[in-house]
């Protein structure tokens, strides 16, 4: 069994190639979880967790929601749930 079979995989945005198109779009400041925000044991470092501007993000699946679960692709490999609707 692969896990694409029993689960919907996104991958997150690079945000730092987005910073660079920041000068010519237009902005709007976004709360951007990275890996400072996500701690060892688990869980969610609120607060870690970055304002950031970036150029205007049209796609809605490019944003967490209550119930996903993300997976760090670098040791360690933690895992955490969104739990709360905002963090």
């Amino acid at each position: 069994m692969v896990i694409g079979e029993v689960a919907l995989i996104r991958t997150g945005i690079v945000v730092s190639r987005l910073k660079k198109e920041t000068i010519q779009s237009q902005t709007s400041y976004y709360k951007v979880l990275n890996l400072k925000a996500v701690a060892d044991e688990g869980y969610i470092i609120k607060e870690n967790i970055e304002d950031t501007e970036l150029p205007y993000i049209e796609k809605e699946n490019c944003f967490t929601q209550m119930g996903d679960i993300l997976v760090r692709l670098s040791s360690p490999y933690t895992a955490v749930m969104i739990k709360e609707k905002e963090l």
